[in-house]
């Protein structure tokens, strides 16, 4: 009977070790095949992206990668991909569609990792695994200059990484970001995060050299402007170049911020102003 129990354990345990085996040989192959505009292999994740305008530029173009939101009432999250398909419209522009871990598109495209069921999910892993797709990508395309545009929880990823990887982003656009997490929680009578990181904690290893640009609509009703106006003061405090524009928008949602102002500044911080 003990023998019986033994090998049982041992088969179940045989099985689970193959199915993990076959996951991570399926991952490594999702990421490994292609030319590396469709997955990206970021620390052990395996995240989607769409790439636009990589056929049309030069050897060191602008690359602008883009970062959606929470989107906590659930769905897929390729709102970008109309947007960074624009933005590649560029001269020598290269726009990529970033799915943060957990997250999935309209076309079946998963990322690896774990959001969290959408709700405090800035956690060590996700942030650092965001991180790493941002090198690599920065890394392939020789870029000459990183752009982040962030909406929403992507704000949030942004803020987090130019404060935890110093230096990799050299023009952070946070559209919609509740920075101040803790005055976001209080503001929207929610319990307090407990597994994510804070933007505030990373203030004070922003580089100087990065330009920040946090832009959000008056009435948003989401995340207010006072949940990002602390964060930017605090920039400026330490030097760096950072500015807050309120947008004349009563809408959390990005295509109304993209069509009333977000879209004129990013197009002007490609064409050499940074804010």
């Amino acid at each position: 009977m003990l023998l019986r129990s033994v090998l049982i354990v041992w088969a179940c345990l045989t099985a689970a070790l193959g199915v993990a085996r076959a996951e991570d040989a399926g991952e490594a192959g999702t990421c490994a095949s292609g030319d590396g505009r469709e997955w990206l292999r970021a620390g052990r994740l395996c995240l989607g992206i769409e790439t636009f305008g990589a056929d049309k530029v030069g050897p060191r173009p602008q690359l602008v990668v883009m970062i959606h939101g929470d989107s906590s009432q659930g769905g897929p999250v390729d709102y970008f991909y109309p947007i960074a398909a624009q933005v590649s419209a560029e001269p020598d522009v290269v726009a990529v569609a970033l799915l943060r871990p957990g997250y999935s598109d309209g076309a079946g495209k998963v990322s690896d990792g774990r959001n969290w069921g959408r709700v405090d999910l800035y956690t060590p892993e996700n942030i650092d695994a965001v991180a790493t797709a941002l090198r690599e990508l920065k890394t392939q395309y020789k870029a000459r200059r990183l752009i982040v545009l962030g909406h929403s929880g992507g704000a949030v990823t942004t803020a987090i990484v130019i404060g935890r990887h110093p230096g990799l982003i050299d023009v952070a656009m946070l559209i919609s970001c509740p920075c101040d997490i803790v005055k976001w929680n209080q503001m929207i009578h929610r319990t307090a995060f407990t597994r994510s990181l804070l933007p505030m904690a990373y203030l004070d290893r922003v580089a100087t050299a990065t330009d920040v640009v946090a832009m959000t609509g008056r009435g948003d009703g989401w995340t207010a402007p006072a949940t990002v106006t602390g964060y930017v003061d605090g920039l400026k405090a330490r030097g760096v170049a950072a500015s807050f524009i309120p947008l004349p928008v009563n809408n959390h949602d990005f295509q109304p911020l993209w069509a009333n102002g977000v879209k004129d500044e990013l197009l002007a911080i490609l064409n050499g102003r940074t804010s």
